[in-house]
């Protein structure tokens, strides 16, 4: 409206000629910058703001903790759909010299807040780094921002972003950009163990597709490894590779071995425990054991809730010709627990590594037998399986190289309850065990880009000149990165 606009120059020169601007504040009311975003219906406050801006508001007046407009823009980022208006006084906020790296109270700042909104917020985060200069960004938590819009491929983004953040970076795992990438590239379905061909990785790949999100252009994921190696990225040689695909396919099988075992029942579970460790085949009773210690149940030794003659060692038990049936299965139903017969005086000795979990056993399946799908489920993804105590791994370790306890015929022997647990157990196991990098030498790079792209001689030839090209000592002898 040319007649507002022409007030608002009015009352700035009223304002000027009185010794005030837009930015003293009457009382506790918000500064006029703020109050038109804040107060204005949704489809005026951009204009409003767009006017006063022109009247030589200040784009970095302050309101409620410390916070400038951009902040209250960049916080409604992803919280709305998309909104031109909202972009198009973002974009001014910016050219009027709005500052994207400006604290509040709390220390938080608008870039933080667009980054934190994800893809939605990808089109504004570009804005706010092209506002800023090279070099800009030298805190740590910008470098993880990079490592991390390295897997998602952008090359625009990444552009900018190492121009402002450089390539000087470490992600949790102790990798570098370049690491990150590579990983992300020519390892995301299988780790560098053994030779993997082709067809396999494929096959692989096809079964956790949809589930580990969409692959990135293999020539932009090229790009962006020689855009970081223009701006100084080394390798270092052996890589620590990691990628978070390896977890998905025995995520799956673990929910699988879950939901059969919520098939059979809660109580099924339950009527396992309830007599005690003297009472269950030994397999079944290590598989409980095991179960604890990956899902971090500890094990209590003391004031056990059973009581026994003398101490068991079930380990001297022979597990095969033993007249006992399976876990589950009596002659006329499948949902009472094995009754393995009592030890005789020569199984009679030391005590079961794996009755101390007893009382662990029966706090992680509850009073009902229906709190273990819960655990379980919860193990997988809230941590636990890489914090493992001690003792707990020791214990792990032990369960699995006793084959008369966790091989699958002694775990078939010892019913469909054993069967199921032992395939969660393994299947946690090995996300527990590739969670965390792996190394992998100059030859196992070389030998993936070449499986990688068998009909592509330009990227392989571009790949391997690359990898070749940004080893961070290419003086070391053979096998240290020489």
């Amino acid at each position: 409206n040319p007649a507002f606009q022409q007030m608002l120059e009015d009352v700035a020169g009223a304002m000027s000629s009185a010794g005030l601007t837009f930015q003293d504040v009457i009382g506790d009311s918000p500064p006029p910058l703020h109050a038109a975003w804040l107060r204005l219906p949704d489809m005026c406050r951009g204009s409003a703001v767009r006017m006063l801006l022109h009247a030589r508001a200040d784009p970095d007046i302050r309101h409620v903790h410390g916070r400038t407009l951009l902040h209250s823009i960049c916080s409604e980022i992803g919280s709305k759909g998309p909104s031109m208006d909202l972009e198009d006084t973002l974009r001014l906020l910016l050219r009027m010299r709005g500052n994207a790296l400006c604290s509040a109270d709390d220390g938080s700042t608008p870039l933080e807040y667009v980054v934190a909104a994800g893809a939605a917020g990808r089109s504004a985060c570009r804005m706010l780094l092209d506002s800023l200069p090279e070099g800009s960004l030298t805190s740590p938590k910008w470098g993880q921002l990079l490592i991390r819009e390295l897997q998602v491929g952008d090359e625009q983004l990444l552009n900018t972003l190492v121009a402002r953040a450089g390539v000087a970076h470490l992600n949790d795992f102790g990798q570098g950009p370049l690491e990150v990438l590579i990983s992300h590239a020519l390892f995301r379905d299988v780790p560098p163990r053994g030779d993997h061909s082709v067809d396999s990785v494929s096959a692989r790949a096809e079964t956790i597709a949809g589930l580990a999100g969409p692959r990135i252009d293999p020539l932009m994921q090229l790009r962006c490894a020689e855009l970081l190696q223009s701006n100084g990225a080394t390798l270092p040689v052996p890589l620590k590779i990691w990628s978070p695909c390896w977890d998905v396919e025995q995520a799956g099988q673990a929910l699988r071995c879950l939901g059969r075992l919520q098939e059979l029942g809660p109580q099924v579970l339950l009527q396992c425990v309830e007599g005690g460790p003297a009472t269950v085949v030994p397999a079944l009773g290590a598989v409980l054991a095991a179960t604890c210690a990956l899902a971090g149940v500890d094990a209590d030794g003391g004031g056990r809730e059973y009581d026994d003659d003398a101490p068991i060692q079930w380990s001297e038990m022979p597990t095969e010709g033993c007249e006992s049936t399976p876990c589950n299965a009596t002659s006329s139903s499948s949902s009472a627990p094995v009754q393995s017969p009592r030890p005789n005086a020569a199984t009679q000795g030391q005590e079961a590594w794996w009755s101390y979990y007893w009382p662990a056993a029966k706090r992680l399946i509850g009073s009902d037998g229906t709190q273990a799908y819960c655990s379980l489920t919860h193990a997988m993804w809230d941590g636990v399986l890489g914090e493992l105590s001690t003792a707990a791994a020791e214990d792990l370790a032990r369960y699995f190289e006793d084959q008369a306890l966790s091989g699958l015929e002694a775990l078939q022997a010892a019913g469909p309850v054993a069967v199921e647990l032992g395939g969660w157990v393994k299947a946690a196991n090995e996300i527990r065990c590739s969670h965390r990098p792996v190394t992998a030498s100059l030859l196992d790079i070389c030998r993936r880009v070449e499986r990688s792209f068998p009909d592509s001689p330009d990227l392989r030839r571009r790949w391997l000149r690359l990898v070749l090209t940004v080893v961070a000592d290419p003086d070391a002898e053979d096998g240290a990165g020489g």
